[in-house]
Order: structure tokens, then C-alpha cells, then sequence
């Protein structure tokens, strides 16, 4: 039994767009991935390791998890690997990247939790993907591809991160891996801060060196497009960052210990304290 965490789709979606990974998905209406809404599988030939289908016309989704064909009907059968089924072809989204949309528990015929617990395993293939033969790269297919999601908690804290921390406010993850904070403004206690459009970040980043760091000064926040937070939905906000990146003075061979965050509403020309949320919010990240 997997460990049962949150699942952000979208914010899988960006994070992987960002930073070059070759599988993501999405909801259709912009919301939180449920194995009962529509989404849509993206697939970027350009970062797979086996790149015979760069520069393809038309491909195919071959897939055997959550469930394989023999749970599946007729129209969302894999066809054989010679022929594939042409109900399965993915979308052209341009520059190499292609999408499949489904509903996954009426594609794989199969309840919420089968989704949850097996993920979603499959390859992009030509329509016959032999190629040269042989298996592995030298087939027209991409390798195995794999996304994870996983079943949701019931609670969700106003303020989080993905990874979430272990201990206290610490990650087992490095200042040069993908972190998004995520703020859920629909848990806002503060009525200056509910109903936002727009939330951005003040933060102070902590160097190896002992020196603090800041992305940009408080009363120029609204200036600096890197501290925008990305609207999810209608209430989550997130901000996807690689930390050791993120702060543009830090010094050659200076990684960051922790970073410390404010979440606020930008009303020019000045903040106040009706304009930022109570608390700060510390993440040290423990593999530098």
C-alpha cells in the first residue's frame, strides 16, 4: 500500500513543464486531479530517452496500468503492436508534445482507488512500432513512462510545500530540486486577505555563507514578475522555484539553507499589514 499523500496536478504539470520532465497531467476545468474528471496526458518526445518519434505525424498511447486490456472495452484497447488502435492517438499540442484525453475510471473501467493504487503506466508509439526491431530505443516508441498520483488527505493546511517536509520545517530534498509553495486562500482566516486574484511572495534565503539573500525588496515585489504566484483553480496559489536559482546575487559555490517566506496581496505603491498573511514560513532544505 502506497503511502497516501496529496496530489497537485496542476502543480505537477508545472513543475514538470519548467523543468524539462517527459510526462504530466492535467485536469481539463483546472482543478484538483480526480480519477473521475477528464484530464489530459501529456507526453514531450524532446526530454524521453528513446527519440525515434521525434518529428512524428501521428502517435499512440499503448498502456497497461491502471488496468490492461482485458478490463477495458473495445474502443480504448491498445490494438496490436504492429496496428495500433486508432482510438488511441494522441493529440498534436505542437513542438513534439502530444496529449490523450480520457476520464481515467471510465477509460481503464476500473473504481477511484484501482487509479490511485496502481498509477498510470504506458509508452508513446507509431502506429507500428517496430522500427528496427530488437526492443528498447531501436523500436518507434518511446521507454516505459510512469505517472504517480496519489489518493487525497482529507485536511489541507492553509500554507504547504511539494515535497512536503519531514520533520518540523525540513525537507530531505537539495537547494537544487524542484520546490513549489502552495497557498490555499480558500483556508484565509484574515478578511483583508480572502478572495484574492493576485498573490506574490517576499522571501529571504539563507546562504551557505551565513548571508541572507532576497529575490527583490518588499516595496518592489509587485515589479518583479519571479515572485508572482501561479493561480490554481479558484482559490490555490503556487510558486514552483529551484532554490539555488531563485535568488539572483547569490554568489558562485553558495547553495541556500532555508528560506524564509511572506505571502501578500501587491496593492502599490506600499504594503501593509492588512496585505500580507499572519505568519512566516520556513523551509530548510537538508541535502545541499
Amino acid at each position: 500500500m502506497k503511502l497516501k499523500f496529496i496530489y497537485i496536478g496542476l502543480m505537477l504539470l508545472l513543475s514538470n513543464v519548467a523543468f524539462g520532465q517527459k510526462t504530466w497531467i492535467e485536469t481539463t476545468d483546472g482543478s484538483d486531479f480526480a480519477p473521475d474528471k477528464e484530464v489530459k496526458i501529456y507526453v514531450d518526445i524532446k526530454n524521453c530517452d528513446c527519440q525515434r518519434l521525434l518529428g512524428a505525424t501521428e502517435v499512440f498511447l499503448w498502456t497497461w496500468n491502471p488496468a490492461g486490456d482485458e478490463d477495458r472495452s473495445a474502443d480504448n484497447k491498445n490494438g496490436e503492436w504492429t496496428a495500433s488502435n486508432p482510438t488511441m492517438a494522441f493529440t498534436s499540442e505542437g513542438n513534439d508534445v502530444w496529449s490523450f484525453t480520457m476520464i481515467p475510471t471510465d477509460f481503464y473501467n476500473v473504481d477511484a482507488d484501482v487509479v490511485y493504487e496502481n498509477d498510470f503506466s504506458f509508452l508513446v508509439k507509431a502506429s507500428d512500432g517496430s522500427g528496427l526491431g530488437g526492443g528498447g530505443c531501436d523500436e518507434d516508441k518511446t521507454e516505459d513512462l510512469q505517472i504517480l498520483v496519489e489518493a487525497p488527505v482529507t485536511i489541507l493546511p492553509k500554507v504547504y510545500s511539494f515535497p512536503f517536509t519531514v520533520i518540523g520545517d525540513t525537507l530531505y530534498t537539495s537547494d537544487q530540486d524542484v520546490f513549489t509553495l502552495i497557498y490555499n486562500n480558500a483556508e484565509e482566516e484574515k478578511t483583508t486577505m480572502q478572495n484574492l486574484d493576485e498573490a506574490w511572495v517576499y522571501a529571504r534565503g539563507m546562504g551557505t555563507d551565513g548571508n541572507t539573500y532576497k529575490v527583490e525588496s518588499l516595496n518592489n515585489i509587485g515589479n518583479n514578475p519571479a515572485l508572482k504566484m501561479t493561480k490554481v483553480g479558484t482559490a490555490r496559489f503556487q510558486l514552483s522555484i529551484i532554490p539555488r536559482r531563485f535568488f539572483p546575487d547569490l554568489p558562485q559555490g553558495v547553495g541556500i539553507e532555508s528560506i524564509r517566506f511572506q505571502i501578500l496581496k501587491w496593492a502599490p505603491p506600499g504594503i501593509s499589514l492588512d496585505e500580507i498573511i499572519d505568519g512566516e514560513f520556513m523551509y530548510h532544505f537538508n541535502c545541499n
